[in-house]
Order: structure tokens, then sequence, then C-alpha cells
């Protein structure tokens, strides 16, 4: 594929080549990724053109070439040019700020933006140099840092209970439900409407999870031999670990 990146409005030509593209004109259709292309132009044998449609960067898309019942296929080979913020304006008491930059698009994508760790409530898609982030509650345009504005990032809208995952510089992302983790951790940091899948971690001390479970499975106290006064009536004949509770038993069992 020559022209491997292109801009997020759309318009650009890129050419597929290959082997076997008979004219087939009428029946061959070209895309990238999952999205069709505006126009096909076949070329030749070896050949064939697609005038791209609007997008946005979502890492490596794969080219496709259909022809009649047969396909033809070259992975991760294209990308749209990833979005850039390179200036903003905001008025003190603003609840908002204006983005300027190049490859917001050609259209409103329905994405939501993230600037800094607080990121945009919602955004509306002005033109592929502008865009309005309306910022949450308690938030305000002055408190916006000029490095937060121009490391923003486009991001997919994912819809409960999916989440945000692997919002980048070059990707806007994939929708992915919490995933539930091993037996000893727990999922952290995976928030309905927030913009990560978050993390595994280890129970901390004297807590335990002995299933994997589901992803807001929680780590449970560890049983303490005795009671909480440890009244001498138990021993601990097995501690407990982040994946097993403790072992105890009767006191009686260690006379003789």
């Amino acid at each position: 594929v020559t022209n491997q990146t292109a801009p997020t409005r759309g318009g650009s030509t890129v050419t597929m080549a290959g082997r076997g593209m008979f004219l087939m004109e009428s029946s061959m259709g070209t895309r990238l990724g999952s999205t069709s292309c505006v126009a096909t132009s076949w070329e030749s044998d070896s050949s064939t053109k697609c005038k791209i449609a609007s997008g946005f960067a979502s890492g490596g898309l794969s080219a496709i070439v259909t022809i009649a019942n047969g396909e033809g296929t070259v992975t991760q080979t294209f990308s749209y040019d990833s979005e850039q913020a390179s200036d903003f304006t905001g008025n003190e008491g603003d609840r908002f700020i204006l983005l300027f930059g190049q490859n917001f698009g050609a259209a409103d994508g329905s994405l939501s933006r993230r600037v800094g760790d607080v990121g945009c409530s919602s955004s509306d898609w002005i033109s592929d140099t502008a865009v309005r982030c309306h910022l949450f509650a308690g938030k305000f345009a002055e408190f916006v840092t000029e490095e937060e504005a121009t490391s923003s990032k486009a991001c997919r809208v994912c819809t409960p209970p999916d989440v945000l995952d692997g919002c980048t510089d070059n990707s806007i992302g994939d929708c992915a439900p919490c995933a539930s983790c091993p037996t000893g951790s727990f999922r952290h940091n995976c928030i309905i409407g927030g913009t990560t899948r978050g993390t595994c971690k280890e129970c901390e001390v004297g807590t335990f999870k002995p299933i994997e479970g589901f992803s807001n499975t929680t780590c449970k106290k560890c049983t303490v031999c005795g009671g909480g006064t440890q009244d001498g009536t138990e021993y601990e004949r097995q501690p407990c670990t982040t994946s097993e509770d403790a072992q105890c038993a009767p006191c009686a069992e260690c006379i003789g």
C-alpha cells in the first residue's frame, strides 16, 4: 500500500498493489479496516486505487480488496495521522476550552477527549482544526495548563458496562469490559465511564482472594485466629496468604 498514512479529513488516495486484480471493476470493493473506501478505481491486474473516507487515528488498519467472492488482505498497513493540539483558549470562569490543531476529523465522530487527568465531560467538533472541550464540574478554563491542552487525545466513547482501553497518541482506543484478575489480586482503577481497564494489583497484606471471580470481586480480610482479641483459644496453623485465608486450630491441639 502506498501512502500508508493520511489526514483524518479523508479524500486522499492510496494505491493497493498485488496480483490477480482482474478487470472486474463493477464487482470490486476496497476498504481500510472496517470502513469502505469512498471510491474504488481499478488500475491494472496488479493495482487498484482507494479514495479514503474520513476517520480517526486507530493504529494499524488492514487494507482489503474484494473481487467477486475472493478477498485479499494486507494487515496493519495503514493509519490515519494522529490528532495534534497545538494551542487552546479559555476565559476565566469558563467551563469549556477551545482546542486548536490538526486532524480533528471531517465530522463529529462522537469521540470524547482527554485533557490531563480530568478530561472533557463532552466535546463538540467544530472543524478539522478545532474542537470545544466541556470541562467536568469543578474544573475551569483558568486551571487548564498548556501542557495538558496540547497533549489532549481523542478517545472512543464506550457504552457501559464497557470501558475505554488503549487510548493513545496513535489510537482512539477500544471498548472492552473490566476483566477479572487471578487469585490473590484484584482489579484496580477500572471504573465504568473511565478511560482505562485498570490493572491487576496484589491483595494487600492482611487480605486474600481465593478465586478469580469477576472484575468487582475484592480481597477479603484474613481471619484472625482467636478473634480480634486473640483470646488464646486458637492458634494460626497456616498463615494467611494473598490467595488463601489463614487456617486456625484450637489451642487444645498444642497440648502434649
